[in-house]
């Protein structure tokens, strides 16, 4: 239990629970698209679709509540993992580089990601 606080404590260990929600999210997005696409089958395949859910019960309660944590996670770790990034240096370098792999999207990552949550809340 030692080891998972700790791993989970560092820098990676946040980015690795980071990608690990994000690739849930993108599991449950992928899901919830070909059920979606079942609407296209006709209205007996979308409708024994939904019934197929309804029947499900306390079981898409359950998934509600993982997605919630999922998401309270991802946004709280993403939130650490971008003051900790500031604070690491506060100065900015005299010279604007771009070394080290960064590419647009990592770049506006932090800022993307706000975007999203405004909109989903």
């Amino acid at each position: 239990m030692h080891v998972l606080v700790e791993t989970i404590g560092s820098s990676i260990g946040k980015k690795l629970l980071m990608a690990l929600t994000g690739l849930g999210f993108l599991v449950f997005l992928a899901i919830h698209l070909v059920g979606n696409l079942s609407v296209y089958g006709g209205a007996e395949m979308f409708n024994s679709y939904v019934e197929h859910l309804h029947s499900l019960g306390i079981v898409i309660n359950i998934a509600e509540i993982v997605l919630l944590l999922a998401a309270a996670i991802h946004v709280i770790t993403g939130l650490f993992l971008w003051i900790e990034n500031i604070r690491a240096r506060p100065a900015r370098y005299a010279v604007k580089k771009s070394a080290g792999g960064r590419t647009l999207g990592s770049v506006t990552m932090p800022y993307s990601g706000v975007l999203i949550l405004a909109f989903v809340i």
